[in-house]
Order: C-alpha cells, then structure tokens, then sequence
C-alpha cells in the first residue's frame, strides 16, 4: 500500500497539502491558509503528522493544540510553540503579554522569507478567545507572509454559532484552502482489516461508518471479542494492561491537556515503568515532555469509567499537586471544579477570568466569574457579578449584562453599599440605552445614582454618574446638555485623579463639540481621550473615543478620514475581543462606505456582522436600515417596504443616526418611486435639528420634491447643500465631487440639463445604482435625447436572476466547473476582470460562494416552464 492504514484514502489532501508546502519553499512565494476539517477521529492530526515527517528541507514548524478545558486558556497553541520563537517574543509569551504586544513581533516572525514556517494550530474547535483573533489577525494578512496557517478542527463540534466559524469565513478566499477528509469507505475498511489479519471488515465498518479512530481501536482488539462501540474497544484495551499502566490511564485521562512528566511522576512515582506498556498498546504517547492520550475519544472513554469517587479523588490530588508547579489559574479551576471543591474554585475562578478578560477572551471570563460566584461572601459576590456583567456586554450578551447588574444592585442595597448602587444604576442606564436605544428610559437610573450619590462625598462615582448623563445627553442630540454634566465630569474627574472617568467624559464632550460645528477642537478633545484610554489600557473606553471620531468625521463628510478612523477602530475591538463594539463600528462604517460609493464593502461589513455577531436590537435596526437603503439604491424589488420597516424598527428603538434621517430615506425612496407628494409627507413632522448636516439634508429633499423653500439659513448649511438648495448644480456636483460621494453627487446633477444628466447616468452605472439611473435616463427621453443607452443593467431587468449578460454568462461557466482563470481564457478577458464579474453576481445573489450560486442556477433553471 502506498501509504500506512492508518492514512488509507488519504492520497489526495496529503498530495494538495505537500503541493502547497512544496511552493512555500520557493523564496518568491506568498503565504497560504490550509484548512483541515473533519469530525472527531478522521485523522486530521495523524496526516498532518506524516505531512510534517515528509515536507521540503528547510521548513520551520511551530504545533501548538487547543485544549478541552472548562475555560480554555488564553494563547494555549502559543504556548506550546514558546521554545521555538525568538527569545524577545518568547519571553513576552511567559510574561503573559497582552495578545496586541505579541501579534506585530509574530506577524514578522511569518514574513521572514530566508526561513518559511508552518504554523499549525491543531484542534482549533477548542480555541479560546485570543487564539481566535490571533488566527483571525494572522489569516487575514496571510498574502504577506511567507508562511503557512494550517488550522484543523472538528467540524461536527462547530455549532451554527460557534466563533470559530466566524474566523474561517473571514480569511482571504484567493489565499485560502480547504480540505474535508470524509470517512473511509467499505472498500479502505476492507483493506485496513486485510492487513491486520482480521475478516470482519463489513461489521467493523456497519459500526464505525468509516471513522478511521474508531476502525483502528477496533482493529487492535481481539477478533470476536470486541463490543459493538468504541467507548467498550478502548476499554477492553485498557483492561489487558497491568495494574499500574492502567492506574496510569485513570490519572491521565482526567488532564485535558498535556500531563507533564514531573507532574506525573509526583502523583504516581511508578509512572514512567508503567508508561512503556500504555504507549504499546497505543492509547498513550509520549513528547518526552508529558503524556496524553493518542486520541481524546480514548480519554473520554476511560474517564466516562471512573466512578464518581474516584474522578473527584484524581481530580484532588493533581490539584493539590500543581502548587509545586506553577500550573495556570484555568487548570487549577477546571481540577478544582472537577474535584467538587468550591472553596479552591473560589479562590482561583477570578484570577482565571481576569486572565481571561486582559486577553480578550471575555466568553471565557463570563463563564469563569459565574464559578466565582460560588462559595464567596457577599462583597465577593457582587465584585464577580459587575464582572461577568461587563465581560457579558463585551461579548454582546445584553439582556444577561441587565439580569447581573440588577442582580448585583439588589445586592449592594441589601449591603448598604452606596458606590455599588450608585455604580450599578449607572450601567443598568447604558445597558438600557445601548441594548433598547431608549434614553428616556435610561435617565430615571442614571437620575437615580446622581440622587443617591449626592449624599456622599464628591467621588468617583458620582463623576461616572455625570458622565454617563452626559452620554445620554449627547444620544439624544442635546449638546448643550452633554457640555454641561460633561465639565461636571471632567472637572470631578481631574480632582479625584479618575483617568478612567476623565476619558469617558472627554469622549463626549468632544463628540459634542465637533457636532456642534467645532469639529477641530472636538476631534482634539477625542484625540486625548484616545491617548488616556490607549496608555491606560481602558480598552472600553478607547472603542468609545475609536467609535465617536469615526461619528464626527463621517458626519462631517470627511469619508476618507473617517474610514480611516473606523479601520483603525475595527481592528482595535476585534484585538481585544470588544465584540459590542465591534458590532457598533462596522454597521456604522457600512453606511459610511456607502455614502462613498463603496457598496460591495458596504454590504460586506453588514454580512461579517451577521455572520459573526449577534448584535442588540438597536444594532439589528441599524443594520437592517444600511443594508435597505443600500437595496434601494441598487433598485431592488421590494426595496422600499424593507426601508419602511427597517425604519420602524429604528424607530421603535429611538434610533437615529448622525449621518443621515431617517426620514429623507423615506422621501429619497418615495421620490425614486415618482411620488414627490408622498417624500414631502415623510418630511413634513421631523422637528428642526441642531446638526446642520442633517438638517440641509432634510432641506435639500424638500427641495428636490419641489416643496415650499426650505425656512433654513443658506449660510449655515454645509457648502455642496447650500449650492444645491440655491439651485447652483454644478456647484453642488463639484463639491460632492470634492468629498468622496459619488451617488450625492450624481442626485445633484439630476437637476441639471442634459449634459448634467448624462454625467449623472455615467455615475450612478458605475454604482450599480439602478433606481436613479431609471430616473435620469426618463428626464433625457423627456428632453428630447433619442440615443440614451439602456445601460449596463438593461439584460438584468430581463434576467431571472438580475444578472447583467456577462455575469450570466460567467455563471453558466463557472456551472461547467471552469476556474477563473479558465474563464477569463474563453471570454477572451483578464482574469482581474473575471474575478470582478464573479465577485459582482456572488453579491447580487446573496450568495458566499460559487456553489451556491450554482445551486441558485439550478434552482431558476427548474423554476422555468
């Protein structure tokens, strides 16, 4: 046989994975992310073992694995591969330093050229937190390394909303490869039992369906002896071992991970003489540095066999063990959980969830700090309730965030504790307000710990308090109202020495400031919270100064800028885990990026969100109003009720943004339907705004519907409005031109004569802007214009996808299992060109990937009489 057993129909993914290795080695090549999938024993780390034993010279593999801990801990896979990394890099891994200090150092090691690595991260499926973004960050960059990501997992422990799935879709599809090793068929089952010597192939594969692990434990046993499962194979293994190698597997099989030799050697001293007939019969292995089990199904099964008294006692024992060892906080709480021992889990649940938290792993701190609630006093037990809440809100748990703090609040009154009142009211107002958009509800709270604080001596709270109220104020659109409890804030701040507090509140009143028209002075005002923040390692607090400079600037219409900023923000949050904030800055950015122009990156911040995250209902409403509006520009069926409902929803959340109404959405989708009458109603009860964005926004809808002149000061509106509601077209077009908004600028021309129109019709095709081009092309048949081309999307109106003829055609090509670059040779195109038009109708299909959009092919085909 060409290969062992054990890598039988293991051919192919072994060829594609050396092939892949193979051009690694060549100095001109770029990096790649291999991803190996497959359900719990396939043999995933066995073929990446033989790939490993069999790749070019000159390769430098780092292996780290993800453990099955309770909590798993932070960077675990990095951990492993410390001995192999710089010394700098190493000594930062020890020290436990945060994961943004270790990416950049990493990210270098990969883009060293003179020695390409594989970095292998096995069992991702188990991956904490950090080690998630450190393979998002690392994948995503994966062109501008020199290295390969080979990342495998068990793709039948990925739930619908596992965060590991979120990481994978988000790796650049061109520098990526994916490779799903399938059960082995009757026929390999067949071979594998022919070569142990054994004729009950049919049954051995009738109860394995082909699980390599599972053939394999059952090959070892005796013929005709062997229960039907595998849990019965591996113990009827075990039970031909003498006494002490199976003691030996009693104390192995309750360590998740690794058990190191000294430790093992300090709970049994007779453990190495009886590790030589464990490895034998092929249910332990040895690194030289510690012993795990071959597989951990066989763990699983041995530890499923202890008896309750005796696990609890195993569990003890290494507790008490690893004092001499240094081991992390996360072991020490899994074995203290296990050994039912709730005053060590006490003592060690926070410690590990704080660990957890500074490296951005705030499930895993949740899920830790509710261990800690248990067995503490009463004081204790309301510091780990604000905790998990906040590591809660983090993660965009929200309504559980609510049920903590206000758990924790009837806590600290039953303590007469007036901070922890004061403090929990505050958070239970921007819980309201974040999680219902609600900021008439949120203030009695925040009212509340104002009231109650106020009795006690000025603190910090009391300045949280007035931060907070500002916050609320500058949600509401009162300005003078933030710049009022904001000074109150910074000035109680500075006086305690509150950095924390200081940043929050610098936040918003240079927020309020440069909404007030100082943008320069407010963007200073932000900048510092910024430093305070980033310095101090407030890492809430910088998402917030991250998030309101983005605001200030795309409000402002400074989109590059503001793009920039929201890059910068993203990549910030995602670092830290700050997933809340994340969901914030992405949806928001979406309708930024929009406004520029930049739709097929609208839409793909709108599908990370929903992939990925899930948002509040605010977030939900936000989103499903970008991706609407969006919809309706590109002329979509049904456009406009989806606008109307999002709307609604915004509405019944108290939302609205700062870069744009929601009722000129409503009157710009009325007045593409031809209904001036109707966008003037949608304008008619919106109450005068202090924005003067916005404001000329509303003003230049009126305009265009050919309402009454708008009562606003021309000199107060921003220049591109002024020009357009004074009639000055050109002008307008010319301005919008300036800011990086292309679909503003065409509207502003659809006023204009013909050659305006015509300049319009040129932009608003390059924008897939279907609904207003419809418009302008009927104002140049009106004006007499005999050759006014169809457009690009005239074949779309008829297709029954809504494809244009190339991508139709391009589809049909690719249903022919042609590859782009084969494509792009019968068209007679280049292959950039083709990657276009593929990426164009896999958006307009609302597809991911190019077997869905055969499959959506297939399905218009049958649908046709």
């Amino acid at each position: 046989m060409p290969l062992s057993p054990i890598l039988l129909e293991r051919e192919a993914p072994l060829a594609q994975l050396q092939a892949s290795l193979v051009r690694l080695s060549q100095r001109e090549a770029t990096g790649i992310c291999l991803l190996l999938q497959g359900e719990a024993g396939i043999g995933k780390t066995s073929l990446l073992r033989h790939l490993r034993n069999g790749s070019p010279a000159g390769l430098r593999w780092l292996v780290g694995t993800c453990e099955p801990w309770l909590s798993p801990s932070p960077l675990g896979p990095l951990v492993d591969v410390v001995g192999e990394l710089p010394p700098s890099l190493a000594h930062d891994v020890r020290s436990g330093a945060p994961l943004r200090e270790l990416l950049p150092p990493l990210l270098e090691l990969l883009r060293d050229a003179r020695q390409p690595r594989v970095l292998v991260i096995d069992d991702a499926q188990w991956a904490d937190s950090a080690t998630l973004d450190l393979l998002r960050f690392v994948g995503r960059r994966i062109d501008s390394t020199h290295a390969a990501l080979v990342v495998s997992y068990r793709d039948d422990e990925l739930g619908v909303d596992h965060p590991l799935r979120g990481v994978l879709a988000s790796l650049p599809s061109e520098h990526t490869q994916r490779i799903v090793l399938p059960p082995l068929s009757p026929a390999a089952v067949e071979a594998w039992a022919r070569h142990a010597g054994r004729t009950d192939a049919t049954s051995i594969w009738r109860v394995t369906a082909g699980n390599p692990f599972f053939v394999g434990e059952l090959l070892a046993g005796t013929a005709g002896g062997l229960p039907a499962t595998v849990r019965d194979a591996v113990l009827a293994r075990a039970a031909g071992l003498p006494p002490q190698a199976r003691e030996l597997l009693d104390w192995v099989c309750v360590e998740p991970a690794l058990m190191e030799l000294p430790l093992l050697a300090c709970v049994m001293p007779s453990a190495l003489q009886a590790l030589v007939h464990a490895e034998a019969c092929g249910l332990l292995r040895s690194d030289g540095h510690g012993v795990s089990f071959r597989h951990d199904l066989a763990r699983r099964a041995v530890e499923q066999a202890l008896a309750p008294t005796r696990r609890r006692e195993l569990h003890a024992r290494l507790l008490d063990a690893l004092d001499s060892f240094a081991a992390s906080a996360v072991r020490r709480v899994h074995h203290a959980q296990q050994a039912g021992r709730l005053d060590d889990v006490a003592v060690w649940a926070p410690r590990a969830a704080s660990e957890a938290a500074q490296a951005g792993a705030h499930r895993q701190a949740a899920s830790l700090y509710g261990l800690a609630l248990a067995g503490n006093s009463a004081a204790q037990r309301l510091t780990w309730l604000q905790a998990r809440a906040h590591a809660e809100l983090m993660c965009n748990r929200h309504d559980e965030a609510v049920a903590d703090r206000s758990a924790a609040l009837a806590l600290a009154r039953d303590l007469g504790d007036v901070d922890g009142i004061g403090h929990n009211q505050i958070w239970l107002a921007r819980l309201n307000w974040m999680r219902d958009g609600d900021v008439a509800g949120a203030l009695p709270w925040v009212e509340s710990a104002i009231e109650g604080l106020a009795l006690q001596p000025p603190g910090r709270v009391l300045a949280q308090a007035y931060s907070t109220r500002a916050h609320l104020a500058l949600a509401a659109d009162d300005l003078a109202a933030t710049q009022h409890w904001g000074e109150r804030a910074v000035a109680l701040a500075e006086s305690t020495g509150d950095a924390q507090v200081l940043a929050h509140a610098l936040t918003n009143l240079g927020a309020a400031r440069a909404f007030g028209g100082a943008l320069d002075a407010g963007l200073i005002e932000l900048k510092h919270s910024l430093d305070i923040a980033t310095a101090r390692r407030f890492h809430d607090d910088a998402a917030r100064a991250h998030i309101n400079t983005f605001l200030v600037l795309g409000n402002a219409r400074r989109l590059a800028q503001a793009l920039e900023s929201a890059d910068a923000g993203v990549a910030y949050c995602e670092q830290h885990g700050l997933d809340v904030f994340t969901v914030r800055l992405r949806v928001r950015r979406a309708l930024a990026l929009l406004l520029a122009g930049q739709w097929a990156a609208s839409e793909a911040d709108l599908d990370e969100v929903a992939r990925r995250h899930s948002p509040a209902p605010t977030e939900a409403a936000v989103a499903a109003f970008v991706s609407a509006l969006l919809a309706l520009r590109r002329g979509q069926q049904g456009a406009r009720m989806r606008l109307a409902n999002a709307v609604a929803q915004m509405r019944r959340h108290h939302v609205e943004l700062w870069f744009t109404h929601t009722a000129a959405s409503l009157a710009e989708a009325a007045w593409l339907d031809g209904e001036p009458g109707a966008a003037l109603d949608a304008l008619a009860e919106v109450r005068p705004l202090s924005d003067p964005w916005r404001a000329g926004e509303l003003a230049v809808w009126r305009y265009r519907c050919g309402g009454e002149a708008p009562v606003v000061d021309h000199s107060s509106l921003p220049l591109p409005l002024a020009h357009e509601v004074a009639g000055r077209v050109r002008e307008a077009a010319t301005a919008w031109q300036q800011l990086g908004a292309p679909y503003d600028q065409a509207l502003a021309l659809l006023s204009g004569d013909a050659d305006d129109l015509r300049q319009a019709l040129t932009l608003l095709d390059g924008l897939g802007a279907e609904a207003a081009a419809r418009l302008a092309r009927r104002r140049l048949r009106a004006m007499g214009e005999r050759a006014v081309a169809r457009g690009r999307y005239g074949h779309a109106r008829q297709d029954t996808l809504g494809l244009t003829a190339r991508e139709r055609q391009v589809l049909e090509l690719i249903d022919q299992g042609l590859s782009n670059r084969e494509i792009a040779a019968s068209l007679h195109r280049s292959e950039r060109t083709v990657e276009k038009h593929v990426a164009a109708l896999l958006a307009k299909l609302g597809v991911h990937d190019r077997r869905e959009a055969v499959q959506r092919l297939r399905d218009s085909e049958s649908r046709q009489p």
